[in-house]
């Protein structure tokens, strides 16, 4: 993993390139947020990945009738953005590797 802590990069008007340790800090301040979605915009820049969290709808009792089912299925759900993160291309292969590492093995075989 201390691999992945460091960045290379290329000094102004030079082909030179560092390699730079990276110190990350999470700000007391910033909320975790749960993404059930996610939306994935691919350019020639990059990836834009945008997070929405689904919010549940309001039912006025316990167990939902067939007219409150009906009615979700027909108005839907809202799906809010609770983060997006630009990915560059130069990293986008790296970015993916570290979400693979972390999937459970059984989905790892299924996807093969």
């Amino acid at each position: 993993m201390a691999e992945e802590n460091k960045v290379q990069e290329t000094q102004p008007n030079t082909e030179q390139v560092q390699e730079v340790k990276l110190n990350f800090r999470i700000p007391a301040r910033l909320p975790s947020v749960i993404a059930q979605h996610l939306v994935v915009q691919p350019n020639e820049d990059g990836v834009l990945l945008s997070f929405y969290e689904v919010i549940p709808p309001l039912i006025k009792e316990e167990t939902p009738t067939e007219e409150d089912i009906k009615k979700i299925k027909d108005i839907g759900l809202i799906a809010e953005c609770v983060s997006k993160v630009f990915v560059p291309g130069s990293r986008y292969e790296a970015f993916v590797r570290a979400m693979s590492s972390v999937l459970p093995k059984e989905t790892e075989k299924e996807n093969e």
